[in-house]
């Protein structure tokens, strides 16, 4: 993916689509079918070294974006006020409205809405999902960093034109992720 340069869409960018894309699937979504449905939305990537949040309006303008550290080493709780407290200000600062997207290092579990394994090992098997909904009072839609990544590059980057996508990246942790036809393959075991 990266031989053409890299991508300027990203596991951020896809974040915040899942905030869009909802309820309106992947393979259904146009660029006047954004236009319709979208406002201002948050998007979050967890990273394992800096939590990262996007406001894009809906003519996918940057409207505001901030990073800080994730703070690994202080565990779940601080890492989950990290969130809350960025993705306030953000939601207040940017007028944002519906859910929010957040991409996390690790497989997770989609019954629990739990990490089954994460290189930010304090992550592992908390509700971060249900955590994050209780305190912003928004939906959460939570994917994997990597198929978010994967996804990004299948719809809007160097992937585009394939209906076949296996991403891989490289960073504080290693992931990959793999895209059928503009839809993320979990396997049966979502990892």
């Amino acid at each position: 993916l990266m031989a053409g340069g890299p991508c300027p869409y990203s596991r951020l960018t896809v974040s915040m689509k899942l905030a869009f894309l909802d309820p309106v699937s992947v393979q259904q979504w146009s660029c006047s079918q954004q236009r319709n449905i979208l406002e201002n939305k948050l998007g979050i990537d967890l990273g394992g070294t800096k939590i990262e949040a996007i406001v894009i309006n809906d003519a996918f303008q940057v409207v505001e974006r901030k990073r800080i550290a994730t703070n690994r080493e202080e565990g779940y709780d601080a890492i989950l006020q990290g969130i809350v407290n960025l993705a306030k200000e953000l939601i207040e600062t940017g007028n944002v409205e519906g859910p929010v997207g957040i991409c996390t290092p690790g497989a997770i579990d989609y019954q629990t809405g739990t990490l089954k394994n994460s290189n930010t090992v304090c992550l592992i098997d908390k509700p971060l999902k249900s955590d994050l909904e209780s305190a912003l009072s928004l939906p959460i839609l939570m994917e994997n960093d990597e198929n978010c990544f994967a996804l990004a590059e299948a719809i809007l980057g160097a992937a585009k034109d394939y209906s076949l996508v296996f991403g891989v990246v490289l960073g504080t942790g290693c992931g990959a992720g793999i895209v059928i036809n503009k839809n993320i393959h979990r396997g049966p075991n979502h990892i």
